[in-house]
């Protein structure tokens, strides 16, 4: 007799890694998810990287709680013996499951019941858009800025600050299988792109996450552009995920230079690339970081810098490495277009008087990059 083809609407993608003492908690959320069966069907695809914990068997046990509910479930494990990291172990969980939507999820997170429900609701009212939620942190006093920032960011925001961080949280991401494949995956150690970064190159493999938000930027702009696609970014606006802090956790560690020069490059391809000259408004060490990690190409570019530092602005800007030397204006003689390296937590509605005072246009004018 032929087997059947598997066939489920949506697949969550689950990379575990020694994370055993999170796994109940996680699976606990996604079993009682309202779209299964009343709805639609769901997969759970894991990919175990060669964990040394209890993950596996903790896996193997939920198994059949998962089938009685009438799930799909498929699990799979590195058999190398060698872990291969996040990047790789999603790439693989994809490629085993089969639904059209992907629920991406990380092993230590909880979604909330109705998270599959309405992100597939969103996806489908916003064809071709990577889909995001809100989240609550754990611990609670952990990561408190960043968190209000996030959650309070409205649709227009999420574009125009795709340079600050990643405006849309990788543990809530859902989207189209056919928009992931467009992308390529994600990036794994050694990827060509940044052999050129010199002793960086193997952390980028603990970016993959922002590698990922940039490729899809990227494959979707010209649709994004033309009007073709809605929106290519979405949160849906409740609170659908408790997304735990865990210090000392890879993303944790990731060097600051390194996720500088991967949001450079990706805005260096699609804005820069553009301008034939630019300014940079502030000549503090952001604005000093984002120069010197420019490619040259991009750093000839520069004509001036800007700032409201009485100091700053009369003792000008020599940078020793290239050996240039750049005048520092008052902020009230910026000349368009400009990059404004000022961190918006830092007198933000002081900042942002300023540019007012200009009718300067974001995404047109400037540019915030921090």
């Amino acid at each position: 007799m032929k087997k059947q083809k598997r066939s489920a609407d949506v697949s969550v993608i689950l990379p575990v890694y020694n994370c055993a003492k999170y796994l109940d908690d996680c699976f606990a959320g996604l079993i009682n998810q309202s779209y299964q069966g009343t709805t639609g069907i769901v997969e759970i695809s894991i990919f175990d990287d060669c964990s040394t914990d209890e993950s596996l068997s903790i896996c193997k046990r939920w198994k059949p709680k998962f089938l009685d509910k009438n799930f799909l479930w498929v699990l799979s494990s590195n058999e190398t013996g060698q872990n291969i990291g996040p990047g790789h172990s999603r790439n693989k969980a994809i490629q085993q499951s089969c639904g059209d939507y992907l629920c991406i999820h990380d092993s230590d997170d909880i979604s909330d019941k109705d998270r599959i429900l309405l992100q597939i609701k969103a996806a489908k009212e916003y064809p071709g858009a990577l889909i995001g939620c809100r989240f609550r942190r754990i611990p609670e006093d952990s990561t408190v800025r960043y968190t209000k920032w996030y959650n309070g960011l409205s649709p227009e925001q999420l574009e125009l600050q795709q340079y600050r961080e990643v405006t849309l949280v990788q543990p809530s991401w859902f989207l189209e299988r056919s928009q992931f494949e467009k992308v390529g995956g994600y990036a794994i150690v050694g990827d060509e792109e940044f052999r050129d970064d010199g002793k960086d190159a193997n952390t980028f493999g603990l970016c993959e996450d922002l590698k990922f938000f940039y490729g899809f930027l990227d494959v979707t702009e010209k649709e994004y552009r033309s009007g073709e696609l809605k929106r290519r970014l979405h949160m849906v606006p409740q609170t659908l995920l408790t997304y735990r802090f865990v210090q000392g956790s890879m993303s944790s560690q990731t060097p600051r230079k390194v996720l500088l020069r991967l949001r450079l490059r990706a805005f260096e391809r699609r804005v820069l690339s553009k301008w034939p000259q630019f300014s940079i408004w502030g000549a503090g060490r952001d604005g000093k970081d984002f120069y010197n990690n420019l490619r040259p190409e991009f750093r000839d570019k520069v004509v001036e810098f800007y700032d409201i530092d009485a100091k700053k602005i009369k003792n000008g800007y020599h940078n020793i490495k290239v050996k240039k030397t750049y005048p520092v204006r008052h902020f009230s003689q910026a000349k368009p277009p400009l990059v404004i390296c000022v961190a918006l937590n830092r007198m933000e509605e002081e900042l942002r008087a300023n540019i007012a005072t200009l009718g300067l246009k974001e995404e047109v004018d400037y540019y915030h990059f921090t």
